[in-house]
C-alpha cells in the first residue's frame, strides 16, 4: 500500500515538474525567433502587465482561497462567493486607481491597462480552479493545465508574431490564452460549486462579507500582506524601471531575466520538492532537520558552480541566440546571474518557515525584500544613473534580498534546533 502511494506521490511530482518544465523549455527554445519579432518595448510593456497582475492577483482575492485547502466542505460554497465577490470589488477599485496614476505619468496606454484590470480577473479565477484541484487531489489535471496553458503562452504570440509582426498585445493575449486554457482545463472544479455559490449569493449580506474577511484575517490580512511583500521580486523591479526610465529598458531587464531565470527557477523548484518531503519528514519525527537543509545547500551549491560556468562563458553566444538589437542583455547578465545563484541558494529551503509553522519570518523577509530594492530604486533616482547602471544596481539589490532570506532560514533553523534540544 505505501509503494503503491510512493508511486503515485513521485508520478505526481514528475508530472508536476514536467508541466511546468517543457513550456519554458519551449520559450527558451523560440527564444531566436521570439527577440527577433519582438523589440524592447513591447516585451517591457508585456513584463509590466505580468508585474502588475502578480502585484494585484494577492489583493484581489486576499489570499482566502488558500482557506479552501483545510476548511470543511459546507464551507467550500461561501469562501469561494467571497474570493469572487473580493475579485470584483477589489479589481474595479484598482482600475480606477491605475488610471488615476497612469494620468499623471503616462507609462502605459489605456488599453493595457484595461487588460491589467481583466488579467487580474481571470489569473485570479484560475488560481481559484488550481486551488480546488489541489484540494481534490487532481494532480494529474494540474500537471496538463500547467502543460497546456504554458504552451498557449508561447505558441500564441509566436505565431501571432509571425503573421502581424511586433506588437505587445500578442503577448499579453498570449498570458490570457494560457490562463484560460488552465480554467477549461480545471473549471470543472469550480463549476461543481455553481450551485451552493448562486444559493449563498441570493442570501448575500454585506455584513457577512465584512464578518468573514474578519474571521479569516490570517489570510486575509497577514497572508495577502506577507505575499505582496515576498512577490516583491517579481513586480518592483519591472515597475520602478518602468517609472524611472521607459517600457524599453524593462524590456531588457526582463529578457536578461527570462534567459538566466527560467533554469534557475526549474533547479530551485527540483530541490524544493526534495527538500519538503525530506524535511517535513524529520520534523514529524521531532528530528534537527539538519541533514535534509545540508543535502539541499549542496545540491543548490553545487549546481550555483557550474551554472556560474556555463553563463560566465556564453556571452557571445547569447548575443548569437537573442540577435545584436540585444547587445544591452549582455552588459547585465553577470548582474542577473548573481540574482539567479541567490534563488538557486535560498528558494530550495524556502518551505522551511510553513513546515514549521513560523509564518511570519517571511514577513520579515517580505519587509526587508521591499526596503532593499526600494532603496536601490530610490538610489537610482537621486544619482540619476543611465540606464544600464541602474539595472546593475537593481539586479545587486534583488539578489542580496534573497540572501536575507537564507540568513533568516538560518536564524529559523538555529531557533527551532535549540528548542527541540531543550525539550
Amino acid at each position: 500500500m505505501n509503494n503503491q502511494k510512493l508511486k503515485k506521490d513521485s508520478k505526481d511530482i514528475f508530472s508536476l515538474l514536467g508541466g511546468n518544465a517543457l513550456p519554458q523549455i519551449l520559450f527558451l527554445v523560440t527564444l531566436p525567433l521570439l527577440s527577433r519579432i519582438y523589440g524592447t518595448d513591447s516585451f517591457g510593456t508585456f513584463a509590466i502587465f505580468s508585474a502588475s497582475v502578480v502585484f494585484l492577483q494577492p489583493l484581489l482575492m486576499l489570499t482566502l482561497e488558500n482557506a479552501l485547502l483545510s476548511e470543511k466542505k459546507e464551507k467550500v460554497s461561501k469562501i469561494l462567493l467571497t474570493c469572487l465577490l473580493s475579485t470584483i470589488f477589489i479589481s474595479l477599485s484598482c482600475l480606477l486607481v491605475l488610471t488615476t496614476i497612469n494620468s499623471f505619468f503616462e507609462i502605459l496606454s489605456l488599453d493595457v491597462i484595461f487588460l491589467i484590470f481583466f488579467g487580474g480577473i481571470v489569473y485570479s479565477i484560475s488560481r481559484l480552479c488550481i486551488v480546488l484541484s489541489n484540494r481534490e487531489e487532481l494532480n494529474q489535471r494540474i500537471a496538463k493545465s500547467f502543460l497546456l496553458s504554458g504552451l498557449a503562452r508561447v505558441t500564441f504570440p509566436l505565431i501571432a508574431g509571425i503573421i502581424f509582426l511586433d506588437n505587445p498585445l500578442f503577448l499579453i493575449m498570449g498570458f490570457f490564452a494560457g490562463e484560460i486554457m488552465s480554467i477549461l482545463i480545471l473549471g470543472g472544479v469550480l463549476l461543481s460549486h455553481i450551485k451552493e455559490i448562486l444559493i449563498q449569493a441570493r442570501e448575500f449580506k454585506f455584513s457577512e462579507y465584512v464578518i468573514q474577511i474578519k474571521e479569516y484575517r490570517k489570510f486575509t490580512f497577514f497572508g495577502s500582506s506577507s505575499t505582496v511583500l515576498i512577490n516583491s521580486s517579481a513586480y518592483m523591479p519591472a515597475l520602478g524601471i518602468a517609472f524611472l526610465y521607459s517600457p524599453s529598458v524593462v524590456g531588457i531587464y526582463f529578457l536578461a531575466d527570462r534567459i538566466v531565470g527560467l533554469p534557475a527557477q526549474f533547479i530551485s523548484s527540483a530541490i524544493n520538492t526534495f527538500f519538503n518531503s525530506s524535511y517535513s519528514k524529520e520534523v514529524r519525527q521531532k528530528k534537527s532537520g539538519s541533514k535534509s537543509i545540508k543535502q539541499a545547500l549542496l545540491y543548490s551549491a553545487s549546481i550555483s558552480f557550474f551554472f556560474s560556468l556555463l553563463f560566465l562563458f556564453s556571452h557571445d553566444l547569447i548575443l548569437f541566440f537573442l540577435g545584436n538589437d540585444w547587445i544591452d542583455v549582455i552588459s547585465i547578465i553577470n548582474f542577473i546571474l548573481f540574482v539567479a545563484v541567490s534563488k538557486i541558494l535560498t528558494m530550495p529551503i524556502s518551505s522551511l518557515p510553513f513546515i514549521q509553522q513560523k509564518q511570519e519570518y517571511d514577513l520579515y523577509g517580505g519587509l526587508s525584500r521591499v526596503g532593499i530594492i526600494g532603496s536601490a530604486l530610490l538610489a537610482c533616482f537621486i544619482l540619476n544613473l543611465n540606464e544600464l547602471d541602474a539595472l546593475k544596481i537593481i539586479c545587486m539589490s534583488l539578489g542580496l534580498s534573497y540572501l536575507v532570506f537564507l540568513i533568516i532560514y538560518f536564524f529559523l533553523q538555529k531557533n527551532y534546533e535549540n528548542n527541540l534540544f531543550k525539550n
